[in-house]
């Protein structure tokens, strides 16, 4: 019924292809990696690496580090000139501690072609033969010796920046002292331009690789911040024959002179002062300590933070911490003082311009004058006054100690003794005309008073009644 008509093959034939594709696919897909394995297996150096220009291919880790110090120990013997600006420096690579670090710079040529899978390690093979990599060595120095080479280069070549300075004397004139820029050397730049030159065929000099410093505050600054005028000025005298005092109170200005606030920062006198110690020029001088005078390091440098502090209230500045004697100081009224403390008590202001402000701190003579300096930013024709107010005086404790040596009922003062007081501060915003507008409460300082100190003569006790003898009732 069917007959016995042959069916064609739908595929043409072609099926009996396949099996011998795949097997073929197969057998080249693991020739190759069995080459792949066995190059990977080799302890070569793979085709088309150098370090230096010097090719390595081929070679055993060991057979390539021998090779390459006889190919490059040389260049480290070879004498290198070193110039900036006038300065010329000779040396000796080797000599200096400089080396080329052989092991690693063969174990970065073994590495080439030796990450990834079997098929990324072939193809990165096959392109190294097509192009050939080139290592470019870095010379390393000696830890021991990194610092003195340095060191010797930098003081040469080294230069601090300069910082523009506005000096303001008693009368509040400015006066602008122009910066300068500083230069820096570029160590990054410099040890690898320097590796370059001691691997060079031709060449054997350097010229140094140098930055430059932009001061902390430059004449470009002091016009862009507008730094023109003096917005307030406090100054105070002190007596210029106490010469460790007045050491202390110049140490500190100089210290504070040049302070820059940024808008919306504030100024710790303490942190901007730093440690009143000998190392920084600080003498030892009378310092106010449980309301008395006793041998200090830094005594007088109070005298600094309260003219500051005066300066600061009187630019219509907020100060966000204030701290006061434990009694009045001879050189500003009470409630205007500002007493400090190395490492406790400080002086904190604020800046609340839209713009930075400087402070400057000069010494002349026998006056302290501490101005601050900014752009104008209140309206015109009003300043500030300061009103301190006594609210409360209290009177001193009497201490009476007896003393065997005086007669009963006789007296000695001893200490006069002090009155203390409770001062409110407040500061005053007048117009044009001198009329208030405003009347703002500033602090609330406590005086304490100290004690009178009495000497009296010892009481006799009274005289004792003797008893009479009980008698007998017979």
């Amino acid at each position: 019924m069917f007959g016995g008509k042959k069916q064609k093959d739908p595929a043409g034939g072609t099926n009996r292809l396949v099996p011998g594709f795949f097997t073929g696919l197969i057998a080249v897909s693991l020739l190759f990696c069995l080459s792949a394995s066995w190059w990977q297996g080799r302890k070569v150096i793979p085709e088309g690496v150098k370090i230096a220009g010097i090719p390595l291919s081929g070679l055993q880790p060991e057979q390539a580090t021998v090779f390459l110090s006889q190919c490059l120990d040389h260049f480290l013997e070879r004498q290198v000139e070193l110039r900036d600006d006038g300065f010329v420096f000779e040396f000796i690579p080797s000599r200096w501690g400089f080396y080329l670090d052989y092991p690693e710079l063969v174990s970065q040529a073994f590495a080439q072609g030796r990450a990834g899978n079997v098929f990324r390690r072939w193809r990165y093979r096959r392109e190294l033969r097509r192009r050939p990599v080139n290592l470019l060595p870095a010379v390393k120095i000696d830890p021991g010796l990194h610092q003195e080479f340095l060191g010797y280069i930098e003081k040469e070549v080294n230069q601090e920046p300069v910082s523009a300075d506005l000096l303001v004397d008693r009368e509040g004139k400015i006066k602008v002292i122009p910066g300068r820029p500083g230069r820096r050397l570029d160590r990054r730049g410099f040890f690898t331009a320097l590796s370059h030159v001691i691997l060079a065929e031709d060449s054997r000099y350097l010229e140094l690789p140098v930055e430059e410093v932009e001061p902390a505050l430059s004449g470009e600054k002091i016009e862009e911040w507008g730094l023109t005028r003096v917005l307030a000025l406090f100054s105070t005298r002190f007596d210029p024959q106490e010469k460790d005092r007045v050491q202390n109170i110049r140490t500190a200005a100089s210290a504070l002179h040049g302070a820059v606030v940024l808008p919306g920062r504030e100024l710790s006198f303490n942190r901007r002062v730093g440690p009143r110690v000998p190392e920084k020029g600080y003498r030892e001088a009378p310092v106010l300590y449980e309301g008395e005078l006793i041998p200090g390091v830094g005594g007088g440098v109070c005298q600094v933070s309260t003219a500051l502090y005066n300066a600061w209230l009187l630019a219509g500045f907020p100060v966000t911490k204030r701290f006061n004697h434990t009694m009045a100081v001879s050189y500003v009224e009470m409630g205007r003082d500002a007493a400090v403390v190395d490492g406790g008590q400080d002086l904190v202001v604020a800046n609340p311009l839209s713009t930075p402000v400087f402070i400057s701190a000069q010494v002349e003579a026998d006056l302290l004058t501490v101005a601050v300096v900014g752009k104008e930013k209140k309206p015109r024709g009003i300043t500030y006054l300061l009103e301190p107010t006594v609210v409360e005086t209290l009177p001193p404790p009497e201490i009476r100690i007896e003393d065997a040596a005086l007669a009963p009922g006789e007296e000695l003062l001893v200490e006069a003794g002090r009155e203390g007081y409770l001062v409110e501060l407040w500061r005053l915003a007048l117009d044009s005309t001198g009329q208030v507008i405003r009347r703002e409460f500033i602090n609330r300082s406590s005086y304490r008073p100290a004690p009178r100190l009495l000497k009296t003569g010892k009481k006799h006790p009274p005289a004792r009644e003797e008893p009479e003898e009980a008698q007998d009732e017979g």
